[in-house]
C-alpha cells in the first residue's frame, strides 16, 4: 500500500474553523455514481418502476391465476412492500442532521480521520458505472458518518441498506429514509412476493440508479470487532445486473473504518457472554446520547483501491449465455454463483488490510500479556517502552500504527479508555472492574449459561481489552487457531463450555482468560471440529448436541503440537509471546 495512500485529513477539523450552519447551508453539486440521463431518477420512479417490470408482472399474473386473487390487488401489496422497502430523498432533513452531526462528532471525537488522496481519486473516477460501497462494520455510527462523510467530500449520499431493526423505531426510521436508508428483513418467511420484490428493487437501483449503494458485507455488526465471514446475499443481488450485461462494470469500494474506541463496547461484552442486544428503540437511542459528554478518540476511514467486478473475474465468465432468452426469466448460472464468494472474501480481506492500528491496540496486547501471564504490573515507562518495540514489529509485518507521538498517544488511551484501564497511585496499570448487577435481568432471555455477577464482573473488562487486540492479530497470523480443549463429557455445546470455564476463572487455582467464556468464539469452535470431523452434531427438539469421536481428536492434537513447537522455537522469526494466549 502505497504511502500515498495513507495521507490522511481530519476533516472534522475544518468544522472548528467556519460557521457549521452556513456550511451545511451550502450550494450542492454532489458527484453521482452513475446515471447520466436527464432527469434524475427518483424515488417514486424507482419503485414504478420494480412494479412494471416484466419479472415482477409475471409473477403476479401466476399468483393472480393460482391463487384466484385479483392483480390490482396483488400490485397493491408490492407498492405496500416497496413503501416498506425503498429509500427517500429529503435535503432539508439532511442538512439539518449534518448540523446536529458536526457538533455531536466535535464533542466526542478528537478527529475523523480519511486518506483524502484516495477518495478525491474515486470521486473523480465516479459516473462511469455503479459504484458499490463496502465499509467494515463496527457500530451502528458506520453508516451515519459514511453519509456525513459523504455530504463533507460533496458526493452524493449513498442508498443504505439498512435491517428492519431501524424501521420500526418511532421518528428514527423515517428519518433514515429521508437521508438514503432502504430496509430488508432479517427473514422472508417463505414470503416468495416479498423477495421477488427485494431483488428486483436492488437490481433497480443497480441497472438505473444515480446513487453509490452501500452495504455491509458482515451482514450485522462485529461484537468481537474482528472482521466477520462475508454474507453473499446481497452482493449476488448487485452483480446480477452486471452477469446479464446490463451495466458495463461494477466497482466494489472495500472501506476500513477504526475506532480509537468503540461507542457500543461495553453493550458487546456483555452480547458475548450471553446478554441479549436491547431492543433498537427511539427512546434507547435518546438515552444513549448522553455518551456525547466522553471522549471516544479518533476515527479512521480507509478507502481501499476499487475492486472492479469486470476485471475481477476476467475471462472466467461467459456473460453471452444470457442472450439466449428474455432476461427476466433468466438466473444466474452456477458458475456464476460459484465466484461470488471469492469476491466477497477479497472484499473482506482488504477492508484488513486498509485498517488502522492504533496505539491502545498495541497497549491491549502488551496488557494481557502482563495480566494473563500473572506478572507484576506494568509502569507507565515500562509500557512504553514495549509499544516502541511492538509498533516496530507489527509494521515490519504489514500494519499501519497511526501516531505521531508515542508518549502522547499512550497518555491519550488512559483517558479515553479510562472506563478500562487506570494508573494506579504506584504508577503501575490496572484493568478498571466495576461491579455488575445483574439482578434485572433474567435468565430465560440469555443466551447461554447464567453466569454469575462475580464472573461477569471479573470478565467483563478482559473481553472488552480483547475487543481491542483482536483487530491486529490478523498480521500475526496467517491461519487463526481456536482450540477447545475437549473434556471427558459426552455431550457438548457452548453452554456447557461456558459452565466449565467459569467453574476454572471461579475457582482460581489457573489463570483462564475470560474472553474463552464469548459465544462467538465457542460456537466457531464447534463449528471447525465439526468441519474436520471431531464432532458429530444432531439437532434435537431446538437443542444442538455434540458428540466426540475420538478416533479424529487425536491426528488434530497432533497437528497444533508441531505448529505450537514450531511458532514458540528460537528460530521464530518474531516474538510469539502475545499470540500463546489467543492459540
Amino acid at each position: 500500500m502505497s504511502d500515498s495512500s495513507r495521507n490522511y485529513e481530519n476533516f472534522i477539523e475544518l468544522r472548528k474553523r467556519d460557521s457549521s450552519f452556513i456550511w451545511t447551508s451550502r450550494k450542492l453539486n454532489p458527484q453521482l455514481a452513475y446515471y447520466q440521463g436527464i432527469p434524475r431518477p427518483t424515488p417514486i420512479f424507482h419503485k414504478q418502476n420494480v412494479l412494471n417490470s416484466p419479472r415482477i408482472q409475471e409473477l403476479l399474473d401466476n399468483i393472480s391465476k393460482k391463487q384466484n386473487v385479483s392483480k390490482l390487488v396483488l400490485e397493491e401489496k408490492v407498492l405496500s412492500v416497496l413503501d416498506e422497502i425503498g429509500y427517500n430523498k429529503n435535503l432539508k432533513v439532511i442538512r439539518w442532521l449534518g448540523l446536529v452531526l458536526v457538533e455531536i462528532c466535535l464533542r466526542m471525537s478528537t478527529g475523523i480521520y480519511v486518506n483524502v488522496d484516495n477518495l478525491l481519486k474515486l470521486k473523480t473516477e465516479m459516473g462511469n458505472c455503479p459504484v458499490i460501497f463496502v465499509p467494515s462494520h463496527r457500530s451502528y455510527a458506520d453508516f451515519i458518518l459514511m453519509s456525513y462523510l459523504c455530504f463533507t467530500y460533496d458526493i452524493e449520499i449513498p442508498a443504505i441498506a439498512a435491517g428492519m431493526d431501524f424501521h420500526g423505531m418511532w421518528g428514527m426510521g423515517n428519518m433514515l429514509r429521508d437521508t438514503g436508508a432502504f430496509f430488508m428483513r432479517r427473514s422472508y418467511n417463505d414470503d416468495d412476493l416479498y423477495w421477488a420484490v427485494f431483488k428486483q428493487y436492488i437490481y433497480q437501483l443497480v441497472t438505473k440508479g444515480d446513487l453509490p449503494i452501500e452495504f455491509f458485507i458482515e451482514g450485522t455488526r462485529s461484537r468481537s470487532n474482528k472482521s466477520l465471514i462475508p454474507k453473499y446475499g446481497l452482493i449476488s443481488m448487485i452483480l446480477k445486473a452486471f452477469f446479464f450485461g446490463e451495466v458495463p462494470d461494477i466497482k466494489f469500494v472495500p472501506i476500513n473504518i477504526s475506532y480509537d474506541r468503540i461507542l457500543e463496547e461495553s453493550l458487546f461484552a456483555f452480547e458475548l457472554l450471553g446478554v441479549p442486544k436491547p431492543k433498537e428503540s427511539t427512546s434507547g437511542f435518546f438515552k444513549s446520547l448522553k455518551v456525547i459528554k466522553e471522549n471516544f478518540g479518533k476515527i479512521y476511514f480507509h478507502f481501499g483501491q476499487p475492486i472492479s467486478a469486470k476485471r475481477f473475474f476476467g475471462d472466467k465468465l461467459e456473460r453471452s449465455v444470457h442472450n439466449m432468452g428474455p432476461l427476466h426469466v433468466q438466473e444466474m448460472t452456477e458458475k456464476e454463483k460459484a465466484v461470488i464468494p471469492s469476491l466477497a472474501h477479497t472484499i473482506v480481506h482488504t477492508q484488513q488490510k486498509c485498517g488502522v492500528i492504533n496505539v491502545f491496540n498495541l497497549v491491549a496486547l502488551i496488557l494481557n500479556d502482563n495480566l494473563v501471564n500473572s506478572k507484576e504490573l506494568l509502569t507507565v515507562k515500562e509500557l512504553i517502552e514495549e509499544v516502541y518495540w511492538l509498533k516496530d514489529v507489527i509494521q515490519k509485518l504489514g500494519a499501519f500504527v497511526y501516531t505521531e507521538n508515542i508518549e502522547n498517544s499512550v497518555d491519550e488511551c488512559f483517558v479515553v479508555h479510562k472506563n478500562l484501564i487506570e494508573v494506579q497511585p504506584n504508577n503501575r496499570i490496572r484493568l478498571v472492574h466495576n461491579n455488575i448487577i445483574l439482578d434485572k435481568i433474567h435468565s430465560s432471555k440469555l443466551k447461554a449459561h447464567s453466569l454469575s455477577e462475580k464472573c461477569m464482573t471479573f470478565s467483563v473488562p478482559f473481553v472488552m481489552l480483547q475487543m481491542y487486540i483482536n483487530p491486529s492479530l490478523h498480521y500475526f497470523l496467517d491461519v487463526a487457531l481456536i482450540v477447545v480443549i475437549l473434556k471427558y463429557q459426552q455431550d457438548l455445546d457452548a453452554v456447557n463450555s461456558q459452565k466449565i470455564l467459569e467453574d476454572k476463572i471461579n475457582n482460581g487455582n489457573e489463570f483462564v482468560h475470560p474472553y474463552s467464556l464469548n459465544l462467538d468464539s465457542l460456537t466457531n469452535c464447534l463449528n471447525v471440529l465439526v468441519t474436520l470431523g471431531a464432532l458429530s452434531k444432531t439437532r434435537s427438539r431446538n437443542k444442538i448436541t455434540y458428540e466426540i469421536r475420538r478416533q479424529e481428536i487425536v491426528p488434530i492434537k497432533e497437528k497444533l503440537r508441531n505448529y505450537m513447537s514450531y511458532c514458540c522455537s528460537e528460530d521464530s522469526c518474531i516474538k510469539m509471546k502475545y499470540l500463546k494466549n489467543k492459540l
